[in-house]
């Protein structure tokens, strides 16, 4: 498949950084691989839905991590004003810290139900409908439709948008002096082949949704709804099913 001038540019940019070998990262924590590269490229962080270079959506992987890749997040679509506020108003849990606030961070897929207090969630594909909707029922089986759900052509619009073109950047990392260090050694090229096989990694349970919903501990928004995203991921071993690679 052709490559397009934006991953030939990205290329250069990237020999350039694995030339200058181990690099001490600019961020403590796991975030600090993807914030090192893209500040040694010159991006700003933001949360846009946008992709990272030109058209190239960025992945930066350590080797031998097995957590999963974000992809995008999709708040949900619904026939109720504030899908979210719906969520953490019916099957919201307390905080740890804060009994009397309700938090809801959960994963959840289509082929195992994710229990939930009394309550058993799910996603289910309608593909008459073109909707993945967050289905629920009761430990009585009684079937709760909660109207929530995100639509093929939204979906695919996102995955056009943001990525159509993907880069996974693979780096070593070691401690010094109580300082992570990364050596960015490879990287490997995608493209984004269509919705269809999106929506069977749904159905296989290959691709997950995870809710973090949470409320501000800030003084002056503090107990005010705080919704971090809906997060799509994926294991790295399984991306080749929704992405064609090019090199």
């Amino acid at each position: 498949m052709f490559i397009n001038r934006d991953f030939y540019d990205l290329r250069i940019k990237f020999y350039h950084i694995k030339r200058m070998g181990w690099v001490t990262s600019l961020r403590n924590g796991p975030t600090g691989v993807g914030y090192t590269f893209e500040c040694l490229l010159n991006k700003k962080e933001d949360n846009l839905q946008l992709p990272d270079f030109k058209s190239i959506e960025i992945k930066t992987l350590k080797y031998f991590s097995k957590r999963k890749i974000h992809l995008f997040n999709a708040t949900p679509e619904s026939i109720f004003f504030s899908p979210i506020k719906r969520i953490l108003n019916k099957y919201g849990y307390p905080d740890s810290n804060y009994p009397e606030y309700k938090v809801f961070n959960i994963s959840v897929n289509a082929i195992e139900e994710k229990r939930v207090g009394y309550n058993y969630l799910t996603l289910k594909v309608d593909r008459n409908k073109r909707k993945i909707f967050l289905h629920a029922r009761t430990s009585k089986n009684i079937k709760n439709n909660l109207n929530i759900f995100w639509s093929f052509e939204y979906l695919d619009n996102i995955l056009k948008t943001k990525l159509s073109n993907l880069a996974i950047v693979w780096s070593c990392y070691k401690k010094v002096d109580n300082k992570d260090m990364f050596f960015y050694t490879k990287m490997d090229l995608y493209k984004y082949t269509n919705i269809d096989n999106f929506i069977d990694l749904i159905e296989k349970g290959l691709i997950s949704i995870t809710f973090k919903i949470s409320f501000y501990k800030s003084e002056e928004r503090f107990g005010q709804l705080y919704d971090k995203g809906t997060d799509f991921s994926i294991y790295e071993k399984d991306i080749g099913y929704l992405f064609e690679k090019l090199n």
